[in-house]
């Protein structure tokens, strides 16, 4: 692996890490607001439904000269709407800051697929570049969901989100 294709993709296991401590977190938070599972299980499809509905768009809207912008207005979205979660204390602010969410987070993941390959050096090899990145992606998504359970057990769970969210600062500082 190429040191270029391994700084494009420091960013990603960032966004990933940040969505699943989010998602790890989200039921249990909807339970200690006493929602009932139904309710819960409505709130957190909401999220991937904006996701899908978000792709075609910002997919069509993608332009390499300003890609490395629409992916940082992207991730600062989905950070802000990460920290938002904080303070959604009722089932309607809870569904409009995950819809947002949802949507930031398949405008993010759509934007940056073809921005990572896009930015691949030429004589990397694609094929092996295809499996770094999903690698990546689960390496986010496992470490996500143990750090988000973990400093939701220690120190609760606005503060999960709330560092979920620095975690886009993190990534669109690297991207730069």
């Amino acid at each position: 692996m190429k040191f270029s294709t391994f700084k494009l993709l420091v960013p990603i296991v960032a966004v990933t890490i940040q969505s699943n401590s989010a998602s790890t977190v989200i039921p249990p938070y909807l339970d200690h607001m006493r929602m009932p599972v139904a309710l819960i299980g409505t709130l957190i499809s909401v999220g991937p439904v904006l996701a899908l509905a978000s792709r075609l768009p910002v997919g069509m809207a993608y332009n390499h000269q300003r890609a490395r912008f629409l992916v940082s207005i992207a991730i600062l979205a989905m950070g802000a709407t990460n920290y938002l979660y904080s303070f959604a204390s009722d089932s309607f602010s809870f569904a409009l800051v995950h819809s947002l969410n949802g949507f930031a987070y398949g405008a993010v993941t759509t934007l940056y697929m073809a921005f990572y390959v896009d930015s691949l050096a030429s004589d990397e090899n694609r094929n092996h570049a295809m499996g770094y990145y999903v690698g990546s992606l689960a390496m986010g998504y496992s470490t996500g969901n143990f750090f988000g359970g973990l400093i939701a057990d220690h120190w609760g769970y606005a503060l999960t989100f709330q560092l979920g969210a620095i975690l886009s600062l993190v990534s669109v500082g690297l991207l730069w």
